[in-house]
């Protein structure tokens, strides 16, 4: 009689993040192809959810500012706050619908990268919508409560959910990817549009508008970790009854001066969270105020200079 083969197997270690009662180390079965791994059926959840999903690895930390309603920590003078630090960075990955190929938590692994945007992207994925830079740039000619409400709670709370979308987990599968090579990959290629689209050229060269854009990337990578940890995995764990997500409102606008085509505005903001619907953290951080200082370019506001307190 044949002896049968022996399963591949990977020990995972556990969250360093977690209590000490709630750590274990999970092991995987990985199939030898992707398609054993459909011939095989797993197209559904086969063990708990707790043994066959893995702790993530972000290389990243989950930053997040006072401006920037969310994950962990970005650095001090911005003014950025962190979560508890039981709210796991390295929370599991939710097993994404498979409808009809391969879970993306056994999806084909590939070798680990720095992370850089996808070629000859155009466009992103906003609320569920591809939208192009001109299709998120700032128009001239609002007045001040309408610039304010714009930028902060609608482009900023945009940023921060960039690319969580019901179809994420079909686009994985389709690339081929992980989660840990293609979230770091949307975060930068998010980044790389709203600042196009909101900073004035050569931003790059602006300490103030690096660390925002930095911060943001940051905060958008922790919503992206945090929303496939809990959009897909409500049958194991029902308090995952939607997609993490987090987002701003606004409390207040001031225009501080206007001249010369340069405008400053104080915007009050409050920060929130749907984790009353899922695992996911509350913000640290209640709100806070940004200033934002903008110059006209082509018919558009631009932001040449932020700081928050």
């Amino acid at each position: 009689m044949d002896k049968p083969t022996p399963q591949k197997t990977e020990n995972i270690p556990h969250s360093g993040n977690l209590p000490e009662g709630m750590r274990e180390t999970p092991v995987r079965i990985f199939p030898e192809s992707l398609d054993e791994a459909v011939n095989r059926g797993l197209t559904h959840p086969v063990p708990p959810a707790e043994t066959l999903l893995t702790p993530k690895k972000s290389k990243l930390a989950l930053k997040i500012g006072a401006g920037v309603a969310g994950i962990l920590v970005a650095a001090g003078a911005y003014g950025f706050g962190a979560m508890s630090n039981d709210a796991p960075k390295n929370e599991p990955v939710a097993t994404a619908p498979a409808e009809p190929t391969l879970e993306p938590s056994i999806a084909p692994s590939v070798e680990a990268t720095e992370p850089t945007p996808s070629e000859n992207f155009e466009t992103i994925m906003v609320n569920g919508e591809k939208l192009s830079v001109a299709d998120l740039e700032i128009p001239s000619g609002l007045d001040a409560e309408e610039l304010g409400t714009m930028i902060v709670a609608d482009r900023f709370s945009s940023w921060l959910n960039a690319g969580a979308y019901e179809g994420l987990s079909k686009q994985l599968v389709s690339e081929r990817l992980t989660w840990e090579v293609k979230l770091p990959q949307l975060a930068e290629e998010n980044k790389a549009t709203f600042a196009k689209a909101l900073y004035v050229d050569g931003w790059e060269t602006k300490t103030q508008l690096i660390t925002s854009a930095d911060s943001f990337k940051e905060a958008n990578l922790g919503t992206l970790e945090w929303y496939t940890a809990t959009q897909w995995s409500g049958d194991e764990k029902p308090e995952n009854k939607e997609g993490f997500k987090n987002w701003k409102t606004i409390d207040g606008v001031q225009e501080v001066a206007a001249e010369d085509g340069i405008r400053v505005i104080d915007v009050a903001y409050t920060n929130h969270t749907n984790s009353d619907l899922n695992r996911g953290p509350s913000p640290q951080v209640e709100g806070g105020v940004y200033t934002i200082t903008l110059e006209e370019v082509d018919g558009t506001e631009k932001i040449s200079d932020i700081s928050v307190r």
